[in-house]
């Protein structure tokens, strides 16, 4: 058989000559967004903001439904820093939908932010939060709240942060939020930002109260779900004299671990397979600080047979809970686990929506800031349960820029009507996404 030995240069390329025209006025690149702007127009938010507190002078070119709009226009399309938002602020399509000649600069937006941590700006973006959850939960539900706390690292010298506990950046200044999210929708209930030196449960009466005021009327709480940074007397005499069902992880004491090992304790075993081994028990347990006994869950799980291993008993994981719930300890310990999405809830807020970037010096402004990140992130779950098909309503926003917002697009004036011409190939991926595509 004849072999060819080619080379390199019998494949080379042949670029073609491109001539470069600016000439395009009318192209935006969030053409796929444009039913996501007008669903957020159509929510009635901007009104929120026309409060005497936040009025400007008359001949003011923007006033703070145009700042809190810019905001959360470009939190949803992905513009996570303030200066980001220069990358935006000639967008035709963006110009055209808030009918303004041009998007307010970076200098402004900082300037106004301020405006809007005051405390009749911060009054104005909890009651467009507390519009958006009237859509979110339906009257007469009843939800279970997980409470969590994040640690922000910041890089710079932002007014309230400090050092405090920081897992991934160990001496390094930080914020503290703390977050509130509904289990079942992922909706973020309420949120603080708080000082870096902040403990986790510091001021939760009230975060707690103010979590309560922000639910609209009818939604009840039926249970509170917390990790072990919220273990304490102060807490659970709060939820108890709400009459709250709570259940909250304990810290792993050396007199837990004595209680564990009693001969007399009797253990459930729960075992789901061969190789893995979970036993669980209940038990009345008072701590040093607490004023009453309280009912706790152990659990313990070991990776092999212990009867496979003559020191078993030095190879048990053990986690406590504390509960007020009569339900069975296995049953506890499921319904505790599944707290876990309020992890994966923050991260989205994270890396879909940048709650962990602050770019101002002022702390009013950077809770502004925050307020109106996580205002866009209930409003991209409320679009996703309104307008998308259900199998793309678990797709991140990084996911959904990808594929539906971020597509360019060309808006056209004919017979005094606005139009846009998109790609034909989106014309499909609009069809497979949208429950009404254009």
């Amino acid at each position: 058989m004849k072999q060819y030995n080619h080379t390199r240069s019998q494949f080379a390329r042949k670029s073609s000559t491109i001539h470069t025209r600016y000439d395009l006025n009318a192209a935006t690149s969030f053409g796929g967004a444009a039913g996501l702007i007008d669903f957020v127009l159509g929510t009635g938010i901007d009104r929120e903001f026309w409060v005497h507190g936040l009025r400007k002078g008359r001949n003011t070119q923007f006033h703070m439904d145009d700042i809190a709009l810019t905001v959360i226009f470009g939190s949803l399309l992905g513009q996570e820093r303030i200066f980001h938002f220069e990358d935006i602020e000639q967008d035709p399509l963006l110009k055209l939908k808030l009918d303004v000649p041009k998007l307010p600069d970076t200098t402004l937006l900082y300037k106004d932010l301020k405006r809007l941590g005051s405390d009749a700006g911060i009054k104005a973006i909890r009651s467009a939060h507390r519009q958006i959850l009237k859509s979110l939960l339906p009257k007469g539900q009843s939800i279970v709240v997980d409470i969590d706390s994040s640690v922000e690292t910041v890089y710079g010298a932002q007014q309230q942060s400090a050092v405090g506990y920081n897992p991934h950046h160990h001496g390094r200044a930080s914020f503290h939020p703390l977050l509130a999210f509904d289990s079942l929708t992922g909706c973020c209930l309420y949120d603080e930002l708080r000082s870096g030196d902040a403990h986790t449960s510091d001021r939760f009466a009230n975060f707690y109260k103010a979590m309560k005021d922000q639910l609209p009327d009818g939604v009840n709480i039926r249970a509170v779900r917390m990790d072990k940074g919220f273990t304490g007397e102060k807490v659970f005499q709060i939820l108890e004299q709400d009459k709250r069902d709570y259940v909250i992880k304990l810290k792993w004491t050396k007199r837990l671990a004595q209680l564990a090992q009693a001969p007399n304790l009797l253990w459930h075993c729960i075992t789901e397979s061969d190789r893995k081994h979970c036993d669980v028990t209940s038990i009345m347990y008072q701590a040093t600080s607490w004023d009453r006994p309280r009912r706790v869950v152990i659990v313990r799980r070991l990776d092999i047979d212990p009867q496979e291993c003559l020191c078993a008993e030095w190879l048990w994981e053990y986690e406590a809970i504390a509960t007020t719930l009569d339900w069975r300890g296995e049953d506890v310990w499921h319904f505790y686990n599944f707290r876990g999405n309020a992890e994966n809830h923050i991260k989205e807020a994270k890396y879909g929506f940048a709650i962990d970037q602050f770019s101002s010096q002022n702390f009013d402004a950077n809770k502004a800031l925050q307020g109106l990140k996580l205002l866009a992130y209930n409003l991209l779950l409320l679009y996703k349960h309104v307008a998308l098909q259900p199998r793309v309503r678990q797709w991140t926003a990084g996911r959904l820029r990808r594929r539906l917002f971020h597509l360019p697009g060309i808006l056209v004036r004919h017979a005094r009507q606005w139009s846009i011409r998109l790609p034909v190939y989106a014309k499909h991926r609009s069809l497979l996404m949208l429950h009404a595509a254009t």
